[in-house]
């Protein structure tokens, strides 16, 4: 995300003259992902400055990479911090690069039944698309899932490592085989369905030209093989409440946002002035329908006296009276309750909270009140009192 940024969005640079294309790039995409994928789980991945395991098979290996730009140098530092300070969970691993960890994260979330997003345009992660984990590059908005990965490679995602083994790459110095580029891989992969079927049926290839290609090149083919493979047996060492969302640190995201001149930000993230509530939460809850949500800093809640807290179920059916009058918001950083003068963003899984409020006949407002029941796996909740969705739907009709 970071590097596509700053080849994608013009210079920019703050009052103090540090360079902020790549961190706007960076902030926007993060932004997007939150609030239309809404994940349960979320993980940031970073290459380390050591190299690793594919310069022992191949040391030429990314030989060919320029230096980092003038421009982006002084913007990498900030990438981490605003990942803490967000709130994200952020992983490497020496040896391995960012994209073996998201691979076996990937795995990972599949072990434990999630669905899993790749959020990335590079064409590697191809290989990992599966049932239930697609590629989201938000830089284009779009989303790749099996039949997407065909339509735009000619391939399938289980045949995409032999694909760029044999067309190669040249941004990380891959040799793939010489010659071959992608109609001539697909049509091998078509007739071969993999690269060792394609050696195993080299005799019966026609052409005399790619026959002989592949005959000088096959040490390289299986090498690259190698190097393009993905890692999705990295340990990590994790359980899934290492992926969780956790509290943005306003104070410190404040600060970087300042110094990096990115008011909209600020206002976006934190709010306006000091008394603004926070975005505190635990995860963000996906949500297929990519519907307009009350953010969490509701202006209803814009108060010196309002207090904030993060509770367990237990403690939430102790706070939250029968018959009370509450205020439901699910937002890009999770679900949140209002009582009173109280907003409690719960530490547990969504789909529980119904099960504790349900009973308690509670008055709801809210926004989009049938998709928050919904999420947080409420079958009979009490009527609402207002849906700030269902009003606005009104107020335009009305207007027409």
């Amino acid at each position: 995300m970071f590097f596509r940024a700053f080849f994608a969005i013009p210079p920019l640079n703050s009052s103090k003259g540090i360079p902020t294309n790549a961190l706007y790039g960076f902030l926007t995409m993060t932004i997007k992902l939150l609030r239309e994928i809404r994940p349960d789980y979320i993980a940031f991945c970073f290459d380390r400055k050591e190299k690793s395991f594919r310069f022992d098979l191949y040391p030429e290996y990314k030989a060919n990479r320029s230096e980092m730009p003038e421009a982006l140098v002084p913007q990498v530092p900030y990438v981490k911090k605003l990942t803490d300070a967000l709130g994200i969970p952020r992983f490497d691993k020496l040896g391995f690069e960012a994209d073996d960890i998201i691979g076996s994260l990937a795995k990972f979330g599949r072990d434990h039944d999630l669905e899993v997003v790749i959020v990335s345009g590079d064409k590697d992660f191809a290989q990992i698309v599966a049932p239930f984990i697609s590629m989201y590059d938000t830089m284009k908005d779009v989303r790749y899932d099996e039949q997407g990965v065909v339509d735009k490679w000619g391939v399938s995602p289980k045949q995409m490592i032999d694909y760029l083994a044999l067309v190669g790459d040249s941004s990380d110095n891959i040799p793939g085989v010489r010659g071959i580029g992608p109609k001539g891989a697909q049509k091998l992969l078509a007739a071969y369905k993999t690269l060792s079927g394609i050696y195993e049926h080299i005799d019966d290839i026609s052409a005399k030209g790619l026959k002989a290609k592949l005959v000088e090149k096959k040490e390289e083919a299986f090498l690259s093989r190698q190097l393009v493979t993905i890692k999705t047996d990295v340990d990590l060492g994790i359980s899934l409440d290492n992926l969780k969302l956790k509290s943005v640190e306003r104070e410190s995201l404040r600060t970087i946002l300042n110094e990096l001149d990115f008011n909209t930000f600020e206002k976006k993230l934190i709010g306006e002035g000091a008394n603004t509530q926070s975005s505190t939460s635990v995860n963000s809850f996906k949500n297929k329908n990519n519907i307009s949500r009350v953010s969490a800093k509701s202006s209803s809640y814009k108060s010196e006296a309002v207090s904030e807290r993060t509770v367990n179920l237990a403690q939430l059916g102790e706070l939250v009276a029968p018959y009370s009058e509450v205020c439901a918001i699910l937002s890009e950083r999770g679900f949140f309750l209002g009582c009173g003068n109280d907003i409690y963003g719960v530490e547990a899984p969504l789909i529980e909270v119904g099960a504790v409020l349900g009973p308690k006949l509670l008055t709801w407002k809210g926004f989009d009140l049938k998709t928050v029941w919904r999420n947080i796996g409420m079958d009979t909740p009490n009527l609402p009192k207002i849906d700030l969705m269902l009003s606005a739907y009104l107020f335009r009709a009305a207007n027409i």
